[in-house]
């Protein structure tokens, strides 16, 4: 824990995936907040989405962090703060005439309720 899933839309080109991941995840990890071993992310392009009714000249970046139980409002806010901040610092995408819609979401997991366990092989 913690988990990251970034979106896109497919109007967005020639995004660094794995530049966006690294940088967002570097930024995480300052906070102390968390082991770096423990953050997983990952990215995808949404091929089919709708803003709107349909407005093709918007795009968007949305980012949503899922945490365990127990932070406390403050770090929350922090952490969307962070990535927010990460997210906009991040130039490299093309992204035209675009408006683009950058949002980060904080997710709270219950502790009780998520199972993990590391495999050695």
């Amino acid at each position: 824990m913690p988990h990251l899933v970034i979106g896109y839309s497919r109007n967005i080109h020639n995004l660094s995936q794995e530049k966006l991941l690294k940088h967002v995840n570097h930024q995480l990890i300052a906070t102390g907040l968390f082991q770096a071993k423990d953050l997983k992310s990952r990215i995808h392009k949404d091929e089919v989405f709708v803003i709107g009714d349909n407005d093709d000249t918007q795009g968007y970046i949305h980012a949503q962090l899922s945490v365990l139980s127990g932070r406390t409002e403050e770090q929350k806010q922090q952490l969307s703060q962070i990535l927010l901040q990460a997210l906009l610092s991040f130039k490299d995408y093309e992204a035209y005439t675009l408006s683009v819609q950058v949002c980060a979401e904080i997710l709270e997991m219950p502790q009780n309720q998520y199972a993990k366990q590391s495999i050695q092989y």
